[in-house]
């Protein structure tokens, strides 16, 4: 006879009904229940498992029961607003001194290498070594 479960965060018990090994795989057939709607589910394991995935497997199908069964409640017959609200503009968050001064750096480094190939003078990248140095902080050393 095999044993009622539940999960109390769950309307739903279910109950393990079926157990097959056949060709290397694992098939657990479980029914589940709310008192009223009744349907089995199986899930089905082809590769080294323990009782943590079938664990998480319930838990998962019981809270997408749970989901669908407080949004059935919510549906109402008739017309439906397909209309989806935009989601928040994300608003990139203002660079810290210490992306700056990276971004500084990167571009001293790009000068220098332009010096190396003969593109600008030397003393064109003065200037950029000068902001990276004013900027600079100790704590930026970890970043390099």
């Amino acid at each position: 006879m095999a044993t009622k479960l539940s999960n109390p965060l769950s309307m739903y018990t279910f109950t393990i009904i079926d157990k097959v090994f056949n060709n290397g795989v694992l098939t657990v057939a479980v029914d589940f229940t709310n008192g009223t709607d009744t349907f089995i589910q199986t899930f089905n394991a082809s590769s080294a498992q323990d009782e943590d995935w079938l664990k998480k497997a319930i838990n998962s199908k019981m809270q997408e029961l749970q989901s669908i069964s407080r949004f059935h409640k919510k549906l109402k017959k008739g017309e439906y607003d397909t209309t989806i609200a935009p989601l928040p503009e994300r608003i990139a968050p203002a660079p810290t001194a210490q992306d700056t001064w990276k971004d500084e750096v990167a571009k001293l480094r790009k000068l220098k290498s332009a010096v190396e190939i003969g593109v600008i003078q030397e003393a064109d990248l003065e200037a950029q070594q000068d902001k990276v140095k004013d900027t600079f902080s100790i704590s930026f050393i970890d970043s390099l």
